[in-house]
């Protein structure tokens, strides 16, 4: 099974995305992104749950441990 999670925020006036094809490559994200990604909780629909849960879980991860690139 493949997933993909696109992520949209907004920074002030400019609006980010961020693609990921594997929730592995949270670890690539920017210290920034990884941070926004831990204060701000993943939204999603209640038939992606599990794995906007499991996305969730690697950022929050990351976060507490400083893991990025």
């Amino acid at each position: 099974m493949s997933t993909e999670a696109v992520i949209v925020y907004r920074v002030g006036n400019e609006i980010r995305n961020i693609h990921l094809y594997d929730l592995m490559w949270i670890v690539n994200c920017s210290a920034k992104d990884i941070e926004c990604l831990f204060l701000n909780k993943i939204g999603y629909k209640a038939e992606d749950r599990d794995q906007a849960l499991q996305f969730q879980k690697v950022a929050t991860i990351c976060f507490q441990k400083s893991i990025n690139c």
